[in-house]
Protein backbone atom coordinates (compact mmCIF):
# COMPACT_ATOMS: atom_id res chain seq x y z
CA UNK A 1 0.00 0.00 0.00
CA UNK A 2 1.50 3.87 -0.84
CA UNK A 3 0.60 6.65 0.86
CA UNK A 4 0.04 10.59 -1.35
CA UNK A 5 1.13 12.14 1.87
CA UNK A 6 3.18 9.72 4.01
CA UNK A 7 4.06 12.89 6.43
CA UNK A 8 0.95 13.17 7.70
CA UNK A 9 2.01 9.81 9.84
CA UNK A 10 4.33 12.23 12.27
CA UNK A 11 0.44 13.05 13.45
CA UNK A 12 0.93 9.71 15.40
CA UNK A 13 2.76 11.22 17.75
CA UNK A 14 -0.11 13.31 19.24
CA UNK A 15 -1.10 10.13 20.91
CA UNK A 16 1.31 10.93 23.74
CA UNK A 17 -0.58 14.16 24.51
CA UNK A 18 -3.34 12.18 24.99
CA UNK A 19 -2.18 9.24 27.03
CA UNK A 20 -0.43 12.23 29.45
CA UNK A 21 -4.53 13.44 30.00
CA UNK A 22 -5.13 10.40 30.85
CA UNK A 23 -2.50 9.81 33.63
CA UNK A 24 -3.31 13.22 35.17
CA UNK A 25 -5.34 12.49 38.32
CA UNK A 26 -8.43 14.14 39.03
CA UNK A 27 -7.75 16.20 42.15
CA UNK A 28 -9.47 14.38 45.38
CA UNK A 29 -12.66 16.45 47.12
CA UNK A 30 -12.27 16.74 50.40
CA UNK A 31 -14.72 14.76 52.88
CA UNK A 32 -15.42 14.84 56.87
CA UNK A 33 -15.22 12.35 58.22
CA UNK A 34 -15.16 10.84 62.03
CA UNK A 35 -11.75 8.66 61.44
CA UNK A 36 -8.60 8.39 59.19
CA UNK A 37 -7.54 4.60 60.32
CA UNK A 38 -9.03 3.19 57.40
CA UNK A 39 -7.60 5.82 54.73
CA UNK A 40 -4.11 5.04 57.04
CA UNK A 41 -4.53 1.92 55.77
CA UNK A 42 -5.70 2.62 52.52
CA UNK A 43 -3.01 4.70 51.84
CA UNK A 44 0.43 2.65 51.15
CA UNK A 45 -1.69 0.74 48.55
CA UNK A 46 -2.45 3.75 46.83
CA UNK A 47 1.16 4.92 46.41
CA UNK A 48 2.26 1.71 45.24
CA UNK A 49 0.17 0.84 42.41
CA UNK A 50 1.70 0.17 39.19
CA UNK A 51 2.33 2.98 36.28
CA UNK A 52 -0.17 1.33 33.86
CA UNK A 53 -2.49 0.98 36.80
CA UNK A 54 -3.04 4.84 36.87
CA UNK A 55 -4.76 4.90 33.83
CA UNK A 56 -8.50 5.49 34.45
CA UNK A 57 -11.08 4.87 31.88
CA UNK A 58 -8.67 2.99 29.68
CA UNK A 59 -11.15 1.40 27.26
CA UNK A 60 -11.94 5.01 26.51
CA UNK A 61 -8.33 5.71 25.83
CA UNK A 62 -8.26 2.88 23.75
CA UNK A 63 -11.20 4.27 21.11
CA UNK A 64 -9.48 7.07 21.28
CA UNK A 65 -6.12 6.53 19.99
CA UNK A 66 -8.02 4.16 17.47
CA UNK A 67 -9.94 7.20 16.24
CA UNK A 68 -6.58 8.92 16.07
CA UNK A 69 -5.01 6.07 14.22
CA UNK A 70 -7.57 6.09 11.40
CA UNK A 71 -7.47 10.13 11.40
CA UNK A 72 -4.19 9.97 10.62
CA UNK A 73 -3.94 7.44 7.97
CA UNK A 74 -7.08 9.18 6.61
CA UNK A 75 -4.81 12.37 6.11
CA UNK A 76 -2.02 9.70 4.70
CA UNK A 77 -4.52 8.91 1.50
CA UNK A 78 -3.64 5.58 1.22
CA UNK A 79 -3.65 3.78 -2.27
CA UNK A 80 -4.53 0.32 -3.23
CA UNK A 81 -1.53 -1.96 -3.94
CA UNK A 82 -1.80 -1.73 -7.87
CA UNK A 83 -2.30 1.87 -7.94
CA UNK A 84 1.01 4.14 -7.46
CA UNK A 85 1.30 7.59 -6.37
CA UNK A 86 1.82 9.03 -9.63
CA UNK A 87 -1.84 11.12 -11.59
CA UNK A 88 -3.27 8.33 -13.86
CA UNK A 89 -3.88 9.17 -17.38
CA UNK A 90 -6.71 7.38 -19.23
CA UNK A 91 -8.11 7.05 -22.10
CA UNK A 92 -11.29 5.13 -22.48
CA UNK A 93 -12.43 3.69 -26.39
CA UNK A 94 -15.53 2.45 -25.55
CA UNK A 95 -16.60 -0.15 -29.12
CA UNK A 96 -19.77 1.37 -31.06
CA UNK A 97 -20.31 -1.86 -33.24
CA UNK A 98 -23.95 -2.95 -33.51
CA UNK A 99 -23.03 -6.39 -31.49
CA UNK A 100 -22.55 -4.25 -28.62
CA UNK A 101 -26.51 -4.38 -28.47
CA UNK A 102 -26.22 -7.99 -27.69
CA UNK A 103 -28.41 -9.44 -24.52
CA UNK A 104 -26.36 -12.38 -23.63
CA UNK A 105 -25.81 -10.56 -20.47
CA UNK A 106 -27.98 -8.52 -18.36
CA UNK A 107 -29.24 -6.25 -19.61
CA UNK A 108 -26.63 -5.68 -22.98
CA UNK A 109 -23.19 -5.43 -23.61
CA UNK A 110 -23.38 -2.20 -24.34
CA UNK A 111 -24.71 -1.10 -20.88
CA UNK A 112 -22.14 -3.63 -19.42
CA UNK A 113 -19.34 -1.48 -20.93
CA UNK A 114 -20.38 1.62 -19.73
CA UNK A 115 -21.01 0.66 -16.44
CA UNK A 116 -17.59 -0.73 -16.60
CA UNK A 117 -16.02 2.75 -17.86
CA UNK A 118 -18.63 4.73 -14.84
CA UNK A 119 -16.87 2.18 -12.28
CA UNK A 120 -13.61 3.01 -13.30
CA UNK A 121 -14.33 6.77 -13.18
CA UNK A 122 -15.58 6.75 -9.90
CA UNK A 123 -12.50 5.86 -8.83
CA UNK A 124 -10.33 8.53 -10.24
CA UNK A 125 -8.43 10.45 -7.87
CA UNK A 126 -8.64 14.61 -7.49
CA UNK A 127 -5.44 14.54 -9.73
CA UNK A 128 -6.37 11.82 -12.35
CA UNK A 129 -6.86 13.13 -15.95
CA UNK A 130 -9.35 10.53 -18.69
CA UNK A 131 -10.87 11.45 -21.45
CA UNK A 132 -13.96 9.23 -23.68
CA UNK A 133 -13.61 8.39 -27.23
CA UNK A 134 -17.06 6.31 -29.47
CA UNK A 135 -15.09 4.00 -32.00
CA UNK A 136 -18.00 5.72 -34.13
CA UNK A 137 -17.60 6.35 -38.06
CA UNK A 138 -16.07 8.65 -37.72
CA UNK A 139 -14.37 8.64 -34.05
CA UNK A 140 -15.98 10.68 -31.75
CA UNK A 141 -14.52 12.05 -28.68
CA UNK A 142 -16.85 12.69 -26.25
CA UNK A 143 -14.77 14.32 -23.84
CA UNK A 144 -11.32 15.78 -23.86
CA UNK A 145 -8.89 15.29 -20.73
CA UNK A 146 -10.63 16.09 -17.66
CA UNK A 147 -10.77 15.87 -13.44
CA UNK A 148 -14.09 15.97 -13.32
CA UNK A 149 -15.94 13.09 -13.01
CA UNK A 150 -19.31 14.82 -13.36
CA UNK A 151 -17.93 15.92 -17.10
CA UNK A 152 -17.02 12.43 -17.80
CA UNK A 153 -20.10 10.43 -16.27
CA UNK A 154 -22.47 12.81 -18.98
CA UNK A 155 -20.54 12.27 -21.85
CA UNK A 156 -21.25 8.72 -21.83
CA UNK A 157 -24.67 9.23 -21.06
CA UNK A 158 -25.39 11.20 -24.72
CA UNK A 159 -22.83 7.82 -26.39
CA UNK A 160 -25.06 5.25 -28.46
CA UNK A 161 -24.24 2.32 -31.01
CA UNK A 162 -24.03 2.53 -34.34
CA UNK A 163 -25.02 0.12 -37.05
CA UNK A 164 -22.44 -1.11 -39.55
CA UNK A 165 -19.64 -0.18 -37.66
CA UNK A 166 -16.72 -2.60 -36.57
CA UNK A 167 -13.88 -1.07 -37.02
CA UNK A 168 -12.44 0.69 -34.20
CA UNK A 169 -8.63 1.28 -35.68
CA UNK A 170 -9.40 4.92 -36.24
CA UNK A 171 -10.52 5.89 -32.64
CA UNK A 172 -7.69 3.69 -31.37
CA UNK A 173 -5.19 5.71 -33.36
CA UNK A 174 -7.22 8.97 -32.62
CA UNK A 175 -6.66 7.43 -28.61
CA UNK A 176 -2.98 6.95 -29.19
CA UNK A 177 -1.93 10.34 -29.97
CA UNK A 178 -4.41 11.66 -27.31
CA UNK A 179 -2.95 9.63 -24.77
CA UNK A 180 0.95 10.57 -26.21
CA UNK A 181 0.20 13.70 -25.21
CA UNK A 182 0.22 13.35 -21.29
CA UNK A 183 3.05 11.98 -19.38
CA UNK A 184 1.75 8.12 -18.42
CA UNK A 185 -1.03 8.08 -20.57
CA UNK A 186 -2.48 4.69 -21.55
CA UNK A 187 -5.40 3.88 -23.51
CA UNK A 188 -8.35 1.22 -22.40
CA UNK A 189 -10.16 -0.09 -24.97
CA UNK A 190 -13.75 -1.89 -24.09
CA UNK A 191 -15.05 -4.10 -26.87
CA UNK A 192 -17.41 -7.25 -26.83
CA UNK A 193 -14.48 -8.40 -29.25
CA UNK A 194 -16.13 -8.82 -32.20
CA UNK A 195 -13.15 -7.77 -34.84
CA UNK A 196 -12.93 -8.55 -38.18
CA UNK A 197 -8.50 -8.17 -37.54
CA UNK A 198 -6.08 -9.49 -34.36
CA UNK A 199 -5.59 -6.52 -32.33
CA UNK A 200 -1.93 -5.63 -31.32
CA UNK A 201 -0.95 -4.76 -27.87
CA UNK A 202 0.05 -1.36 -28.70
CA UNK A 203 -0.69 -1.00 -32.22
CA UNK A 204 0.58 2.41 -33.97
CA UNK A 205 -2.44 2.43 -36.77
CA UNK A 206 -3.78 5.12 -39.02
CA UNK A 207 -6.98 5.40 -39.96
CA UNK A 208 -6.69 3.43 -43.20
CA UNK A 209 -5.71 0.51 -40.96
CA UNK A 210 -1.96 0.60 -42.29
CA UNK A 211 0.49 0.11 -39.73
CA UNK A 212 2.40 3.29 -39.50
CA UNK A 213 5.59 4.21 -37.34
CA UNK A 214 5.09 3.68 -33.53
CA UNK A 215 4.99 6.88 -31.74
CA UNK A 216 8.05 7.78 -29.87
CA UNK A 217 6.15 6.97 -26.25
CA UNK A 218 3.66 4.51 -27.29
CA UNK A 219 0.61 4.56 -24.73
CA UNK A 220 -0.40 1.20 -23.44
CA UNK A 221 -3.13 -0.53 -24.65
CA UNK A 222 -5.25 -2.30 -22.20
CA UNK A 223 -8.26 -4.33 -23.93
CA UNK A 224 -11.54 -5.17 -21.41
CA UNK A 225 -13.70 -7.52 -22.71
CA UNK A 226 -17.55 -7.31 -21.80
CA UNK A 227 -20.14 -10.05 -22.70
CA UNK A 228 -20.48 -13.38 -23.02
CA UNK A 229 -18.79 -16.43 -24.57
CA UNK A 230 -22.06 -18.38 -25.54
CA UNK A 231 -23.89 -15.96 -27.94
CA UNK A 232 -26.62 -17.01 -30.33
CA UNK A 233 -27.47 -14.24 -33.12
CA UNK A 234 -29.06 -15.34 -36.92
CA UNK A 235 -29.32 -11.73 -38.82
CA UNK A 236 -29.74 -10.25 -42.20
CA UNK A 237 -25.87 -9.44 -42.89
CA UNK A 238 -26.54 -8.24 -46.75
CA UNK A 239 -29.69 -6.68 -47.92
CA UNK A 240 -29.70 -4.47 -51.49
CA UNK A 241 -31.55 -2.94 -54.01
CA UNK A 242 -30.24 -1.83 -57.30
CA UNK A 243 -31.41 -0.57 -60.42
CA UNK A 244 -30.09 -2.00 -63.93
CA UNK A 245 -28.03 -0.06 -65.69
CA UNK A 246 -29.46 -1.10 -69.00
CA UNK A 247 -32.86 -0.84 -68.41
CA UNK A 248 -33.30 1.61 -66.25
CA UNK A 249 -37.28 0.77 -64.59
CA UNK A 250 -35.90 -2.62 -63.45
CA UNK A 251 -33.97 -3.17 -60.39
CA UNK A 252 -32.80 -6.69 -58.66
CA UNK A 253 -32.50 -7.08 -55.01
CA UNK A 254 -30.30 -9.42 -53.27
CA UNK A 255 -30.17 -10.34 -49.47
CA UNK A 256 -27.82 -12.59 -47.38
CA UNK A 257 -28.68 -14.35 -44.42
CA UNK A 258 -26.70 -15.76 -41.84
CA UNK A 259 -26.24 -17.55 -38.43
CA UNK A 260 -23.47 -18.17 -35.82
CA UNK A 261 -25.13 -21.30 -34.05
CA UNK A 262 -23.69 -24.49 -33.79
CA UNK A 263 -27.13 -26.53 -34.68
CA UNK A 264 -29.23 -25.90 -37.77
CA UNK A 265 -31.39 -23.01 -37.19
CA UNK A 266 -35.22 -22.18 -38.32
CA UNK A 267 -35.91 -18.61 -38.83
CA UNK A 268 -38.77 -17.44 -41.07
CA UNK A 269 -37.77 -14.16 -43.85
CA UNK A 270 -40.45 -11.94 -45.38
CA UNK A 271 -39.79 -9.60 -47.63
CA UNK A 272 -42.32 -6.55 -48.29
CA UNK A 273 -42.84 -3.62 -51.39
CA UNK A 274 -43.86 -0.34 -49.81
CA UNK A 275 -45.53 -2.25 -46.88
CA UNK A 276 -47.48 -5.05 -49.22
CA UNK A 277 -46.13 -8.63 -48.79
CA UNK A 278 -43.71 -9.50 -51.43
CA UNK A 279 -42.20 -13.34 -50.28
CA UNK A 280 -42.14 -15.56 -47.52
CA UNK A 281 -40.00 -18.26 -47.21
CA UNK A 282 -38.94 -20.81 -44.20
CA UNK A 283 -35.28 -20.73 -43.93
CA UNK A 284 -33.08 -23.48 -42.46
CA UNK A 285 -29.82 -22.12 -41.73
CA UNK A 286 -27.03 -24.68 -41.87
CA UNK A 287 -23.93 -23.79 -39.25
CA UNK A 288 -21.32 -21.37 -41.38
CA UNK A 289 -23.36 -21.63 -44.48
CA UNK A 290 -25.06 -18.28 -45.58
CA UNK A 291 -28.32 -18.56 -47.23
CA UNK A 292 -28.71 -15.46 -50.47
CA UNK A 293 -31.10 -15.28 -52.63
CA UNK A 294 -32.34 -12.41 -55.10
CA UNK A 295 -35.66 -11.29 -56.86
CA UNK A 296 -36.35 -8.94 -59.66
CA UNK A 297 -38.78 -6.45 -60.18
CA UNK A 298 -39.94 -3.16 -61.71
CA UNK A 299 -40.84 0.39 -61.48
CA UNK A 300 -39.82 4.10 -62.12
CA UNK A 301 -41.60 5.54 -58.62
CA UNK A 302 -39.66 5.44 -55.44
CA UNK A 303 -39.96 2.50 -53.83
CA UNK A 304 -39.03 1.00 -50.29
CA UNK A 305 -38.02 -2.53 -49.95
CA UNK A 306 -38.49 -4.17 -46.21
CA UNK A 307 -36.57 -7.66 -44.76
CA UNK A 308 -37.67 -9.43 -41.70
CA UNK A 309 -36.80 -12.16 -39.90
CA UNK A 310 -38.53 -13.74 -36.93
CA UNK A 311 -39.13 -17.48 -35.31
CA UNK A 312 -35.94 -17.72 -34.13
CA UNK A 313 -35.99 -19.86 -30.85
CA UNK A 314 -33.16 -18.02 -29.52
CA UNK A 315 -31.62 -14.70 -30.56
CA UNK A 316 -29.46 -12.48 -28.71
CA UNK A 317 -28.83 -9.50 -31.14
CA UNK A 318 -32.23 -8.21 -32.21
CA UNK A 319 -31.14 -5.19 -34.49
CA UNK A 320 -29.87 -7.19 -37.51
CA UNK A 321 -33.26 -8.58 -37.46
CA UNK A 322 -35.07 -6.20 -39.97
CA UNK A 323 -33.52 -4.43 -42.58
CA UNK A 324 -34.97 -1.83 -45.34
CA UNK A 325 -33.58 -0.17 -48.51
CA UNK A 326 -35.04 2.37 -50.39
CA UNK A 327 -34.88 3.43 -54.73
CA UNK A 328 -35.57 6.75 -55.56
CA UNK A 329 -37.94 7.45 -58.44
CA UNK A 330 -35.71 7.57 -61.73
CA UNK A 331 -34.66 10.89 -62.82
CA UNK A 332 -36.30 11.97 -66.30
CA UNK A 333 -33.60 13.37 -68.57
CA UNK A 334 -34.23 16.06 -70.80
CA UNK A 335 -32.89 15.94 -74.06
CA UNK A 336 -32.91 18.64 -77.19
CA UNK A 337 -31.92 17.30 -80.55
CA UNK A 338 -30.40 20.56 -82.70
CA UNK A 339 -30.90 19.31 -86.21
CA UNK A 340 -32.94 19.38 -89.47
CA UNK A 341 -35.58 17.05 -89.48
CA UNK A 342 -34.32 13.47 -88.49
CA UNK A 343 -36.99 10.10 -88.17
CA UNK A 344 -34.35 7.85 -87.39
CA UNK A 345 -33.26 10.27 -84.44
CA UNK A 346 -36.59 11.28 -83.42
CA UNK A 347 -37.85 7.45 -83.00
CA UNK A 348 -34.36 6.68 -81.34
CA UNK A 349 -35.53 8.79 -79.07
CA UNK A 350 -39.12 8.56 -78.68
CA UNK A 351 -38.42 4.70 -77.84
CA UNK A 352 -36.34 5.50 -74.88
CA UNK A 353 -37.75 5.52 -71.27
CA UNK A 354 -37.86 8.40 -68.98
CA UNK A 355 -36.59 10.24 -71.82
CA UNK A 356 -38.60 14.49 -72.50
CA UNK A 357 -37.02 15.49 -75.88
CA UNK A 358 -37.82 17.87 -78.25
CA UNK A 359 -36.19 18.81 -81.33
CA UNK A 360 -35.72 22.21 -82.81
CA UNK A 361 -34.06 23.70 -86.13
CA UNK A 362 -30.41 25.15 -86.29
CA UNK A 363 -29.69 28.03 -85.12
CA UNK A 364 -32.45 28.46 -82.59
CA UNK A 365 -30.26 26.74 -79.64
CA UNK A 366 -30.66 29.85 -77.65
CA UNK A 367 -29.30 30.08 -74.13
CA UNK A 368 -32.07 29.60 -72.42
CA UNK A 369 -33.39 26.45 -74.75
CA UNK A 370 -29.38 24.91 -73.80
CA UNK A 371 -29.75 25.63 -70.19
CA UNK A 372 -33.09 23.78 -69.55
CA UNK A 373 -31.43 20.41 -71.34
CA UNK A 374 -29.38 18.22 -69.73
CA UNK A 375 -28.48 16.79 -73.19
CA UNK A 376 -28.29 18.42 -76.35
CA UNK A 377 -27.54 16.27 -79.25
CA UNK A 378 -26.05 18.52 -82.72
CA UNK A 379 -26.55 16.76 -85.88
CA UNK A 380 -25.18 18.60 -89.12
CA UNK A 381 -24.94 21.79 -87.28
CA UNK A 382 -22.70 23.50 -85.24
CA UNK A 383 -23.68 25.14 -81.06
CA UNK A 384 -24.23 29.48 -82.10
CA UNK A 385 -20.88 29.70 -79.93
CA UNK A 386 -18.10 27.33 -81.73
CA UNK A 387 -15.57 28.22 -79.71
CA UNK A 388 -17.52 26.79 -76.38
CA UNK A 389 -19.17 23.75 -75.39
CA UNK A 390 -22.75 25.81 -75.61
CA UNK A 391 -23.68 29.24 -75.22
CA UNK A 392 -25.94 27.80 -72.29
CA UNK A 393 -24.93 25.27 -69.98
CA UNK A 394 -26.20 21.44 -70.50
CA UNK A 395 -24.98 18.81 -68.79
CA UNK A 396 -23.96 17.39 -71.66
CA UNK A 397 -23.55 17.78 -75.60
CA UNK A 398 -23.17 15.04 -78.12
CA UNK A 399 -21.88 16.62 -81.82
CA UNK A 400 -22.18 14.09 -84.60
CA UNK A 401 -19.53 15.00 -87.58
CA UNK A 402 -18.74 18.81 -86.82
CA UNK A 403 -16.67 20.55 -89.10
CA UNK A 404 -14.19 23.25 -88.45
CA UNK A 405 -12.42 23.74 -85.34
CA UNK A 406 -14.26 24.56 -81.62
CA UNK A 407 -13.50 23.18 -78.29
CA UNK A 408 -14.10 19.77 -79.23
CA UNK A 409 -10.86 20.45 -81.63
CA UNK A 410 -10.06 20.26 -84.79
CA UNK A 411 -11.35 18.61 -88.21
CA UNK A 412 -9.06 17.85 -91.01
CA UNK A 413 -9.17 15.60 -94.32
CA UNK A 414 -11.62 13.19 -95.42
CA UNK A 415 -11.20 9.46 -94.74
CA UNK A 416 -12.94 7.31 -97.49
CA UNK A 417 -14.05 3.86 -96.33
CA UNK A 418 -12.48 3.56 -93.00
CA UNK A 419 -12.13 0.65 -90.14
CA UNK A 420 -12.43 1.03 -86.84
CA UNK A 421 -9.18 -0.75 -85.39
CA UNK A 422 -9.61 0.16 -81.68
CA UNK A 423 -12.44 0.91 -79.33
CA UNK A 424 -12.44 1.49 -75.71
CA UNK A 425 -14.76 -1.63 -74.37
CA UNK A 426 -14.91 -0.47 -70.82
CA UNK A 427 -15.34 3.66 -71.49
CA UNK A 428 -18.80 4.20 -70.35
CA UNK A 429 -20.27 5.35 -73.88
CA UNK A 430 -19.17 1.99 -75.44
CA UNK A 431 -19.63 0.02 -72.82
CA UNK A 432 -22.02 -3.16 -74.25
CA UNK A 433 -20.88 -1.61 -77.59
CA UNK A 434 -20.03 -3.99 -79.91
CA UNK A 435 -18.42 -1.91 -83.28
CA UNK A 436 -17.19 -5.31 -85.05
CA UNK A 437 -17.88 -5.01 -88.68
CA UNK A 438 -19.25 -1.82 -88.94
CA UNK A 439 -18.85 -0.16 -92.29
CA UNK A 440 -18.17 3.61 -92.65
CA UNK A 441 -18.57 5.30 -96.48
CA UNK A 442 -17.63 8.27 -95.24
CA UNK A 443 -15.85 9.98 -92.18
CA UNK A 444 -13.14 12.63 -91.18
CA UNK A 445 -9.95 12.98 -89.38
CA UNK A 446 -9.67 15.24 -86.49
CA UNK A 447 -7.30 16.35 -84.05
CA UNK A 448 -9.20 16.39 -80.42
CA UNK A 449 -8.72 19.28 -77.68
CA UNK A 450 -5.96 18.81 -75.12
CA UNK A 451 -7.70 16.42 -72.47
CA UNK A 452 -10.10 14.04 -74.69
CA UNK A 453 -9.68 10.50 -74.87
CA UNK A 454 -10.21 8.57 -78.13
CA UNK A 455 -12.92 5.95 -77.51
CA UNK A 456 -12.77 5.18 -80.95
CA UNK A 457 -9.95 5.10 -83.85
CA UNK A 458 -8.99 3.76 -87.48
CA UNK A 459 -5.53 3.23 -87.24
CA UNK A 460 -4.61 6.65 -85.11
CA UNK A 461 -6.92 8.64 -86.74
CA UNK A 462 -9.67 9.22 -83.70
CA UNK A 463 -13.19 8.17 -84.72
CA UNK A 464 -14.89 8.60 -81.00
CA UNK A 465 -13.58 11.14 -78.84
CA UNK A 466 -14.57 13.17 -76.19
CA UNK A 467 -14.34 13.85 -72.17
CA UNK A 468 -17.43 11.90 -71.00
CA UNK A 469 -15.51 11.39 -67.52
CA UNK A 470 -15.50 14.31 -66.09
CA UNK A 471 -17.18 15.20 -63.12
CA UNK A 472 -17.75 18.83 -63.83
CA UNK A 473 -20.60 19.91 -66.37
CA UNK A 474 -20.82 19.66 -69.64
CA UNK A 475 -19.64 16.34 -71.17
CA UNK A 476 -19.27 16.03 -74.46
CA UNK A 477 -18.57 13.52 -77.32
CA UNK A 478 -18.04 13.84 -81.20
CA UNK A 479 -18.82 10.98 -83.50
CA UNK A 480 -16.41 11.60 -86.44
CA UNK A 481 -19.05 10.39 -89.42
CA UNK A 482 -22.31 11.21 -90.83
CA UNK A 483 -24.73 8.20 -89.30
CA UNK A 484 -26.65 8.77 -92.71
CA UNK A 485 -23.13 7.62 -94.34
CA UNK A 486 -22.75 4.34 -92.12
CA UNK A 487 -24.77 0.78 -91.39
CA UNK A 488 -24.10 2.28 -87.84
CA UNK A 489 -27.70 3.16 -87.43
CA UNK A 490 -28.76 -0.20 -88.65
CA UNK A 491 -27.25 -2.09 -85.79
CA UNK A 492 -28.01 -2.09 -82.09
CA UNK A 493 -24.90 -0.96 -81.84
CA UNK A 494 -25.89 3.30 -82.10
CA UNK A 495 -29.35 2.91 -79.75
CA UNK A 496 -26.90 1.24 -76.93
CA UNK A 497 -24.30 4.13 -77.10
CA UNK A 498 -26.89 6.74 -76.21
CA UNK A 499 -28.78 4.74 -74.14
CA UNK A 500 -25.26 4.45 -72.41
CA UNK A 501 -25.02 8.72 -72.75
CA UNK A 502 -28.35 9.20 -71.66
CA UNK A 503 -28.23 6.37 -68.83
CA UNK A 504 -24.78 7.97 -67.50
CA UNK A 505 -26.33 11.35 -66.68
CA UNK A 506 -28.72 9.96 -64.34
CA UNK A 507 -27.55 10.71 -60.52
CA UNK A 508 -25.44 7.81 -59.29
CA UNK A 509 -27.58 7.85 -55.56
CA UNK A 510 -30.63 6.40 -57.83
CA UNK A 511 -28.52 3.33 -59.16
CA UNK A 512 -28.03 0.84 -55.74
CA UNK A 513 -29.35 0.91 -52.46
CA UNK A 514 -27.73 -1.14 -49.18
CA UNK A 515 -29.46 -1.01 -46.22
CA UNK A 516 -27.13 -0.12 -43.16
CA UNK A 517 -26.46 -3.19 -41.02
CA UNK A 518 -24.20 -4.63 -38.46
CA UNK A 519 -22.52 -6.94 -41.69
CA UNK A 520 -20.95 -10.21 -41.20
CA UNK A 521 -19.63 -9.32 -38.32
CA UNK A 522 -23.16 -8.98 -37.13
CA UNK A 523 -24.00 -12.71 -36.54
CA UNK A 524 -20.44 -13.66 -35.46
CA UNK A 525 -20.73 -12.85 -31.90
CA UNK A 526 -18.08 -15.24 -30.35
CA UNK A 527 -15.39 -12.93 -29.02
CA UNK A 528 -12.15 -13.29 -30.39
CA UNK A 529 -10.56 -10.23 -28.17
CA UNK A 530 -8.80 -11.84 -24.66
CA UNK A 531 -10.26 -10.17 -21.20
CA UNK A 532 -7.20 -8.05 -21.07
CA UNK A 533 -4.20 -7.51 -23.07
CA UNK A 534 -1.26 -5.50 -21.19
CA UNK A 535 0.93 -6.69 -18.37
CA UNK A 536 1.35 -9.87 -16.08
CA UNK A 537 -2.02 -12.07 -16.30
CA UNK A 538 -1.81 -11.84 -12.40
CA UNK A 539 -1.42 -8.67 -11.73
CA UNK A 540 -4.10 -7.92 -14.58
CA UNK A 541 -6.70 -10.12 -12.42
CA UNK A 542 -5.65 -8.36 -9.25
CA UNK A 543 -6.14 -5.18 -10.84
CA UNK A 544 -9.38 -6.20 -12.36
CA UNK A 545 -10.52 -7.29 -8.41
CA UNK A 546 -9.26 -4.58 -7.06
CA UNK A 547 -11.72 -2.61 -9.40
CA UNK A 548 -14.24 -4.46 -8.46
CA UNK A 549 -14.03 -3.87 -5.01
CA UNK A 550 -13.54 -0.21 -5.84
CA UNK A 551 -16.66 -0.01 -7.69
CA UNK A 552 -18.33 -1.23 -4.55
CA UNK A 553 -17.94 2.19 -3.45
CA UNK A 554 -17.52 5.97 -5.22
CA UNK A 555 -15.86 7.16 -2.16
CA UNK A 556 -12.13 7.12 -1.84
CA UNK A 557 -10.30 5.17 1.27
CA UNK A 558 -9.67 8.21 2.83
CA UNK A 559 -13.50 9.14 2.98
CA UNK A 560 -14.27 5.57 4.59
CA UNK A 561 -11.85 6.19 7.10
CA UNK A 562 -12.93 9.51 8.34
CA UNK A 563 -16.29 7.94 8.33
CA UNK A 564 -14.79 5.28 10.93
CA UNK A 565 -13.07 7.92 12.66
CA UNK A 566 -16.29 9.63 13.57
CA UNK A 567 -17.87 6.46 14.26
CA UNK A 568 -15.32 5.23 16.89
CA UNK A 569 -15.78 8.96 18.13
CA UNK A 570 -19.35 8.59 18.92
CA UNK A 571 -19.09 4.95 19.94
CA UNK A 572 -16.71 6.43 22.33
CA UNK A 573 -18.90 8.98 23.78
CA UNK A 574 -21.98 6.93 24.16
CA UNK A 575 -19.77 4.25 26.14
CA UNK A 576 -18.34 7.42 28.14
CA UNK A 577 -21.81 8.84 29.12
CA UNK A 578 -23.27 5.05 30.14
CA UNK A 579 -20.35 4.97 32.27
CA UNK A 580 -18.76 2.02 30.78
CA UNK A 581 -15.98 3.33 30.09
CA UNK A 582 -15.39 5.55 33.06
Amino acid sequence: MTFLWPAALGLLALAIPIIAFYLVKSRIPRRQVTTLLFWNQVKPRLIQQPFWRRLRRWLSLALQLLFLLLLVLALTQPQPFWRSAQPERVVYVISASASMRAKDVSPDRWQQARTLIEQRISTMRYFDESAVILASDPARILSGWTTSQRTLMNALEGAETSPGVDDARPALALAENLAASREGGRVVFVSDGVLPYPLEKAPAIAATGKETAPLKKAPILDCVRVGGDEAVNSGITLFSARRSTVAPGEFQIAVRVESNSKEPTEVEFELTRDGRLMDVQKIKLEPGKPWEKSWKDQGNAAVQFTAKLSGMQRDDLVEDNIAAANVNGLYKISVLLVSPKNSFLEALLASLDLVDWKRIEPGHDTPAALAAADLVIYSKCLPLESTRPTGGKPRAVVLMAPVGQGFWGKSGDALDAPLISEWQRESVPLRYVSLDQVRLNHATSYTPAPGAAVLAESFAHPLIFGDWEQTAAPQWLVLGFDLEQSDFVLRTAFPVLLGNVIQSLRPEQQSAFSAVLPGSIGTRLANTLPPEQSGDPAATASKGAAYSLASLASHPAWWWLVLAGLFWLLLEWRLYSRRITE
